[in-house]
């Protein structure tokens, strides 16, 4: 039985503050398929072909004493495009049959959980997606990880 290859995160290449605490990060992304696509008979590789430069906002929440919480707010004015390159094998070990394909998914930043746990910075570092058999994206599933000031959220 084949595994089907999951690219890894590369994560937090640059980040570039704007003048209004926005942040942009280039993550590559975890990419799952569902199990229905991996059988016995037929297994997909996937390669995100670019990183993904993922825009957001950073809001401090001050009190006299300091710094009271924070919060990372992703940038909808956008959808997030992602493209992968597909290869699909199927056929047997003495006579493969592959299939080329790339693919454009496209993630809405409006409808991914974001899920920050404590750290010494405030940043997104990582994203996984979960994509459904007719390659569109998984929203129960897929997250955009990050990190925020210990006791903050």
């Amino acid at each position: 039985m084949r595994v089907m290859s999951i690219v890894k995160a590369n994560l937090n290449i640059h980040s570039a503050l704007d003048a209004d605490n926005e942040f942009i990060n280039r993550i590559v992304p975890s990419v799952n398929l569902p199990s229905s696509m991996m059988t016995r008979e037929s297994w997909t590789e996937i390669n995100v072909v670019r990183p993904l430069d993922v825009k957001y906002r950073i809001d401090l929440e001050y009190r006299s004493w300091g710094i009271k919480g924070a919060s990372i707010t992703l940038d909808h004015s956008a959808p997030i495009r992602v493209e992968l390159e597909l290869k699909t094998e199927t056929g047997t070990d003495n006579n493969p049959v592959v299939a080329e394909d790339t693919r454009i998914i496209t993630v809405d930043p409006s409808k991914i959980r974001v899920e920050l746990s404590p750290g010494s910075m405030i940043y997104l570092h990582s994203m996984e997606l979960f994509l459904k058999p007719d390659m569109t994206v998984d929203y129960d599933n897929s997250v955009i990880q990050g990190t925020t000031l210990m006791g903050m959220s």
